[in-house]
């Protein structure tokens, strides 16, 4: 039992029990950090909340003020009268009245008369005429419509930032307006809303108006460039200010769209936890490295023979001549899968050697059967028509022909080479166009030009020499002239070689059913179309099934045939001119 496997796995659980505590301890420190986010967040929101209370108790008293004059039935008599009969103090009185005798919290306020330009002022007790800086520019009548905030520095003397409440005053609802109305709160109101955080006493806390203009703030000198970066961060997001990270709070009044915003110093925030994470991160790592030591010297034994196994394998595929035997002096599990895996490499080696016999046997069986089913009859008509050729004393054809059927014989009857150079296969097809050119009167006329490049490769036997002979037997039926284009050229890391009539060609459905005739042929069962079948097959069997013969044909245009293969380059060629006939 001591020398099972399933006990040192054991060891191993455990030091993977440690790394899933250690997990654990990082997702409860995760939960704890955003528990106090949460918590902070919270906390701050209740202030917020307060702080929006009291800025919408600001607008409240501004709304109340205002709705006090514009529905003043006494006011809007006296500017409903002639230009020269309004009595400007008794509305100053007035205003004055609403000013002091009521809680509204309002600074100041403005009436101007919107016929005469006259702008009644408690802030300085005046009546006065067109007096400048008293309007923002811009700030249309018909804006004024209804009531708007304006938050200005300018609406008096530039000496005070003031948020105003504008608008009109009108005789009645439907009626143009008689004046514009302007009261006032000055700034400063709303920055003591702003309270220090004891809590997070680097917070930053800023309000701002409806246009994210900032009205007050605390903890930054630049407000404005904290507005900026802040635009768009959701809420409880993170945003870099002065490289701090800060966590981003905020709440808005549902009144005029003003805005609380509470930064809160990320640091500030988890401190405490920090303190914890560092000791915590002390003891998980001097526990880690323990941990690590023991689960080194656990691995180490179980996985000895891993890797001393890999080695024999990479051994076996790098030397695969050279014998190797999978032994082991352990006495576990491993002792058995060596023996097994030995006895099974001893097999693999004795099947594959069979199956490189039988590719090899059959690779040559087929070249065989091809070259010895030559068609005797070609033979005889070749002699046949040599000996009428020479009754009508033609004799310098009969001498070009023999020596032309006397290089055909020579490479298809004595050569039993495997692979040929690709000048060899040009003289052999040379020869063998020649004589079958003989025999048709010499109507059908040829072509075979190879690139020169590819005249120092080796190809194998017997490759093109089927597909010629289809286009002399089936591509000219029945018709008595006609021209074959045999070709060889490189693309890429490939050699292609293509043989092309303009016979009668084929239709579609009959050009596939011929492919897939090639594609499934059985030697011992099919008979036509060796030469064709024999020589994809050969090439499949050669270097794979990515290359072979493709075809293509179209009825009265003639076929094409393509056969691509592998570019080997070979020096035991000489190199010679370009080949074109």
């Amino acid at each position: 039992m001591l020398h099972s496997i399933k006990w040192r796995t054991y060891f191993t659980i455990i030091a993977f029990f440690t790394i899933a505590m250690a997990i654990s301890g990082t997702i409860i420190y995760n939960i704890i950090e955003s528990d106090l986010q949460k918590q902070a967040i919270h906390t701050a929101n209740l202030e917020i909340n307060f702080a929006i209370k009291q800025i919408d108790d600001q607008f409240k008293y501004l709304d109340q003020a205002y709705y006090a004059i514009a529905f003043d039935q006494e006011i809007i008599n006296e500017l409903s009268k002639e230009p020269g009969e309004i009595n400007y103090n008794r509305i100053l009185t007035k205003l004055e009245s609403i000013l002091f005798s009521s809680n509204y919290k309002v600074y100041s306020i403005y009436l101007k008369d919107i016929r005469s330009g006259v702008i009644v002022s408690t802030e300085e007790s005046s009546i006065v005429k067109h007096k400048s800086g008293l309007w923002v520019e811009g700030f249309t009548k018909e804006e004024l419509k209804k009531p708007g905030l304006i938050h200005t520095r300018d609406l008096t003397t530039g000496s005070a930032s003031l948020v105003a409440l504008a608008g009109q005053v009108k005789k009645n609802y439907f009626e143009d307006p008689v004046a514009l109305l302007s009261e006032n709160m000055l700034q400063y109101s709303f920055k003591e809303i702003l309270v220090k955080d004891n809590v997070y006493p680097n917070s930053i806390q800023i309000i701002s108006d409806q246009h994210n203009k900032v009205v007050a703030n605390s903890g930054n000198d630049a407000p404005a460039t904290v507005m900026e970066k802040i635009q768009g961060v959701p809420n409880g997001g993170r945003v870099i200010i002065d490289d701090q990270s800060y966590i981003v709070i905020s709440g808005e009044s549902e009144m005029y769209g003003w805005k609380y915003t509470k930064l809160l110093l990320e640091k500030e925030v988890f401190s405490g936890i920090y303190k914890i994470r560092s000791l915590l991160l002390t003891v998980t790592f001097l526990f880690s490295v323990g941990m690590l030591i023991f689960l080194y010297r656990v691995l180490d034994h179980v996985t000895a023979p891993i890797y001393q196994l890999s080695a024999m394998i990479k051994k076996y595929r790098k030397n695969s001549n050279e014998k190797v035997v999978f032994k082991t002096n352990r006495k576990d599990e491993f002792s058995f899968l060596f023996q097994s895996l030995d006895d099974m490499v001893q097999r693999i080696d004795q099947l594959i050697d069979e199956v490189y016999k039988a590719g090899l046997y059959k690779k040559e069986t087929q070249l065989r059967i091809y070259r010895n089913s030559i068609n005797p009859h070609f033979i005889y008509n070749i002699l046949d028509s040599i000996i009428w050729t020479m009754k009508f004393k033609d004799y310098d054809k009969v001498t070009d022909i023999i020596q032309d059927f006397s290089t055909f014989l020579h490479h298809t009857l004595h050569e039993n080479k495997e692979f040929i150079g690709v000048l060899d296969m040009w003289a052999e097809l040379i020869s063998y166009c020649k004589l079958e050119s003989f025999l048709k009167d010499d109507l059908i006329t040829f072509t075979v030009e190879f690139q020169e490049e590819i005249q120092q490769q080796r190809v194998p036997s017997f490759i093109l020499q089927p597909l010629v002979e289809n286009c002399f037997k089936h591509g000219f039926k029945g018709r008595k002239q006609g021209h074959i284009t045999i070709l060889g050229y490189r693309e890429g890391q490939e050699l292609l070689f293509v043989v092309e009539d303009d016979g009668n060609g084929m239709a579609e459905e009959e050009l596939n059913a011929l492919m897939n005739y090639v594609l499934h042929y059985d030697i011992n069962v099919n008979k036509k179309h060796f030469g064709l079948a024999s020589v994809h097959h050969r090439l499949n069997l050669y270097y794979g099934e990515k290359y072979g013969v493709r075809m293509t044909s179209k009825p009265g245009e003639g076929t094409r045939i393509m056969v691509n293969l592998p570019l080997h380059q070979t020096d035991n060629i000489a190199a010679g001119s370009k080949l074109l006939i």
